[in-house]
This record gives structure tokens, sequence and C-alpha cells, in this order.
């Protein structure tokens, strides 16, 4: 199925229409605590929770200065970096300057150690399969039938294929949690008792 199919499918574009008009609903106001300083975090709604972004980073980014930050701005400005870096790499088919930006992302992230050793170990033709495999994900008529030949698909490399493809996200725990509960939130307002096998993110 392509993406531009999926989101056709009726409870997914109800889903999308019902999400878009309550990001600043308090009826999906959270918090949560922080497990490191213990801190009790609290958001109004969603745009509460954007304005409030907090990812502390701190790296040295390939041919530039340390780079280091926690605000939505300060991760974009990055990220932007990143992004020309890897995507330049990728499309040379440079493969130690896509090694030495993929690790960098990694970096960013916080998933560099198990990340950044495959990523070393299958540093010969690094540019080329993330280039082949970044097309995979590329554009609305992407289809999950076709994304064969990923040899890793984890939270990490969701973070290069964001840099890379357009149009797609950064995936790991936190967001498939988040997704879930809003997904929830919309089953319990429609009262469908039963989450729709398309809202069933994994």
């Amino acid at each position: 199925m392509t993406r531009d199919n999926y989101l056709k499918l009726s409870y997914v574009t109800e889903f999308c229409q019902w999400f878009s008009t309550r990001l600043e609903s308090r009826n999906l106001a959270h918090s949560w605590v922080d497990r490191r300083s213990g801190q009790c975090l609290h958001f109004d709604h969603i745009y509460d929770a954007f304005t409030k972004y907090d990812w502390r980073f701190s790296l040295l980014i390939p041919g530039h200065s340390l780079h280091s930050g926690r605000s939505f701005g300060e991760n974009h400005a990055a990220l932007k970096i990143l992004q020309a870096g890897l995507r330049s790499a990728v499309t040379g088919e440079h493969d130690m300057d896509t090694l030495c930006w993929s690790r960098a992302v990694m970096r960013w992230g916080g998933v560099f150690p198990r990340n950044g050793e495959w990523l070393r170990e299958n540093s010969k033709g690094l540019a080329a399969y993330l280039a082949s495999r970044s097309k995979q994900l590329n554009g609305s008529g992407a289809d999950e039938s076709k994304l064969d030949g990923f040899e890793r698909f984890n939270s990490g490399m969701s973070k290069i294929y964001s840099l890379l493809a357009d149009d797609f996200i950064i995936y790991d725990t936190r967001v498939a949690a988040a997704l879930g509960w809003i997904i929830v939130k919309f089953c319990q307002e429609l009262s469908v008792n039963l989450v729709p096998e398309a809202l069933r993110c994994p």
C-alpha cells in the first residue's frame, strides 16, 4: 500500500482531520516525570509541548565548530547542517564522508554506540546503500511492499532517513507512544471500542 492510499483510508482520514483541529486543545494536556531529574513536566496541549521542546545535544559537526543547544530552533539549525552534509556525501557517493556525517547524526540523537559500530562495519558502499533505501522511502508514493533490503531499520537509522528522504519523520518508541496515546483519545471521543487496524501503529 502506498502512502497516498493509506492516507485515504476512512479512519486515517478522520484521525488526521480530528488531530489537526486539536493542536491547542486542553483535552490533550499531559505531563510526565523526567526520570533523570525527577522534575514533573506539564503541557497544556500539543502546541505547548512544541514551545517547550527540549532535546539537549552537543556535537562537533564535520567541518564546523562545536554545536550545542536544546531548543527546537537550536536543534533545527544543527539538523539543517547535518542534512546538507549527509545529502552531499550520499549524492557524491563518498563512503567515508557519508560515514562521518551519519555518525554525527547518531551522536546528535544520542544513539551512537551500536549504530556507530554498524555504520563503521558497513562503511564500504554506505553512500549507495543509504541513497537506495532513502529513495524507497521518498515521496507520497512510497510503497510498503517494496521496502525490502533494509539490513538495519531502527530509531537511529530513522534519524538518518529523516534527513535524506522528504517528508519522513524520526520514529522511535517516544513517537510511537505519543501516537498511540493520541489515537486512544481519538477512539474514546468517537466511541470506537477497538482501535482500527489502520491506526495500530507499531
